[in-house]
């Protein structure tokens, strides 16, 4: 069975005794308790009682002794006692029975235990546990020493399978002739009779059984007794029982009882108990207790609390310390704090320190900070370093600074370097730069490269470039090429340059092709040139003198009506002028001089009249 873990809770206070130089003493608390074991071999004799009884005979006939029952092989077997109430305990004697060859097989590997319960029999701290390697060196008769504080003794053993060793027996059986217990209950110590309290300062109220000295103090106080106080600069009074060092410190203090001040330069006053020194510095110290001064160089005077180094460097500065100069060549003399490298460059320089010059090719001499590569050339130049000339095809000597390509090309060249030739057909010589094609025909010509001639029917010989369809055709002409006739009949062989119908046809004639006659009843041989319909002269000349009259009686009625209109504002002026307070509105006993309204007369009355 695996070791027993120990056990520490607010139900089981268990508290280690020191290393005691005094001889035990006192009297055993566990005589004549009431006890129980897992169970018994006989139900009238070898009862659990047995091993408290005083009896200390190790012959099973003595009935001095227990022993749990051998029968169904088992594998587990346990004994305690009760002691009546929480003691100190401090030492355990077993006496175990020794009478034949088994009683050390069986006692081999048995566990103590110390509790405050009994819900198991391993439950409580694991005070010894028998470890014995060979079956001779198994003690029958020992003392433990249990420095603990609990109310039951538990003796436990148990058989694995396999078992720990061969020569173990195979169930497990205990018989134990006696158990004694040294110590006191809680609260009280004496040689014996546990007759003297313990001190008020111990925790608990727990003290050794024979000395008296506390195991633990309360808050504040230290000593055998807890009868000293612990320094009042111990962080929440917390000391050590022994000597009444201080665990930590309060804010500024540090040494065995913290009564030493922190350095003032310790930031927020925090150092370390033992040494003083300081857990972190102020602003522009270092060192252990931070007594010395960070370079005036240091970035907002930050430096490392160990060494001094600064953090970051004021600009222009760089070294741990920051003593070295950044190089003037340095792009607002800013560098790396390490090596002193450039951060960047001022224009026309470069490198790690900008020693070196950019190629006089460069674009206002800017280069890249690493490899002294130009940014961009100056017109005309091509390469890494500008150093290659552009074509002189490319027009206005411009070229793209990596492949030499030309921007654009002078008229008449083309390709990528403009080393190819436009057609002589193109208009101008312009031609595509990629592909060469033709942006515009010289006349007579069509296509990408201007190589096939247009139609000869095309008007002025010109064509549209893409498709060699005329733009328009030379009279008599017509279609996409202009390679149809008009018909004979259309006037002047003028027609339609899609359709080859006539614009006009002669007197007398209509039709699509003007192939039809006029009626002879229209007048001057006059008809639609659509559907023949007959256009009369006659009708043609009353239509248009009987728009010219109506026109002439619009215009003589407007000049009428506003010759009366004039001639009533003045009226009325005058009227005004002879009397301010004469009213604007009518008089109501006004009467017309006729039983007619008055009013301007109607246009055609006008013309009448």
């Amino acid at each position: 069975m695996a070791f027993k873990r120990v056990l520490f809770s607010k139900n089981v206070f268990v508290l280690l005794f020191g290393i005691f130089t005094r001889t035990s003493a006192d009297g055993n608390i566990a005589a004549l308790k009431t006890a129980e074991q897992s169970s018994d071999y006989f139900d009238y004799k070898w009862l659990a009682g047995a091993a408290v009884d005083g009896c200390e005979t190790t012959n099973i006939e003595s009935n001095c002794c227990t022993h749990t029952m051998t029968d169904g092989s088992p594998k587990t077997a346990w004994w305690r006692v009760d002691l009546g109430q929480m003691s100190s305990i401090n030492t355990i004697q077993i006496i175990y029975r020794n009478e034949i060859t088994k009683d050390k097989e069986r006692t081999a590997g048995y566990q103590l235990y110390i509790s405050n319960f009994t819900d198991s029999p391993t439950h409580g701290v694991l005070c010894y546990e028998e470890r014995s390697i060979t079956k001779d060196t198994v003690q029958l008769k020992i003392t433990h020493r249990c420095p603990y504080v609990g109310r039951y003794i538990t003796v436990y053993n148990y058989r694995n399978n396999p078992k720990r060793y061969e020569w173990y027996a195979d169930d497990a059986i205990l018989s134990l002739c006696e158990v004694k217990a040294s110590g006191c209950p809680v609260g009280f110590h004496g040689d014996g009779d546990c007759s003297q309290a313990c001190p008020d300062s111990c925790y608990g109220g727990n003290c050794h059984s024979n000395t008296g000295f506390c195991f633990q103090c309360i808050l504040g106080k230290y000593g055998d007794t807890c009868g000293q106080d612990c320094s009042v600069n111990c962080k929440d009074r917390l000391c050590a029982k022994d000597t009444g060092y201080c665990t930590d410190c309060i804010n500024g203090k540090y040494g065995d009882t913290c009564g030493q001040d922190c350095s003032v330069n310790c930031k927020d006053r925090l150092c370390a108990k033992d040494t003083g020194y300081c857990t972190d510095c102020i602003n522009g110290k270092y060192g252990d207790t931070c007594g010395q001064d960070c370079s005036v160089n240091c970035k907002d005077r930050l430096c490392a609390k160990d060494t001094g180094y600064c953090t970051d460097c004021i600009n222009g500065k760089y070294g741990d310390t920051c003593g070295q100069d950044c190089s003037v060549n340095c792009k607002d003399r800013l560098c790396a704090k390490d090596t002193g490298y450039c951060t960047d460059c001022i224009n026309g320089k470069y490198g790690d320190t900008c020693p070196e010059d950019c190629s006089v090719n460069c674009k206002d001499r800017l280069c890249a900070k690493d490899t002294g590569f130009c940014t961009e050339c100056v017109p005309g130049k091509y390469g890494n370093g500008c150093e290659h000339n552009c074509s002189v095809n490319c027009n206005d000597i411009l070229c793209e600074k990596e492949t030499a390509y030309c921007i654009d090309c002078v008229p008449g060249r083309y390709g990528s370097i403009c080393n190819q030739k436009c057609s002589d057909n193109c208009k101008d010589r312009f031609c595509d730069k990629v592909t060469g094609n033709c942006t515009e025909c010289t006349n007579g010509k069509h296509g990408d490269a201007c190589d096939i001639d247009c139609p000869k029917n095309c008007k002025d010989n010109v064509c549209i470039r893409k498709t060699g369809h005329c733009y328009d055709c030379i009279i008599g002409k017509y279609d996409a090429t202009c390679a149809l006739t008009c018909p004979v009949t259309c006037k002047n062989f003028v027609c339609d340059q899609q359709t080859g119908q006539c614009l006009e046809c002669y007197a007398g004639k209509y039709g699509f092709v003007c192939g039809a006659d006029c009626l002879d009843t229209c007048t001057d041989s006059t008809c639609n040139k659509d559907d023949g319909h007959c256009i009369s002269t006659a009708d043609h000349k009353l239509i248009i003198i009987a728009v010219q009259a109506v026109i002439i009686g619009l215009l003589i009625a407007a000049f009428i009506t506003t010759v009366i209109c004039l001639l009533r504002i003045i009226q009325n002026r005058k009227k005004s002028s002879g009397n301010d307070k004469e009213s604007s509105v009518p008089d109501p006993n006004y009467t017309s001089l006729s039983n007619e309204q008055e009013g301007a007369p109607h246009v055609y009355e006008m013309i009448v009249k």
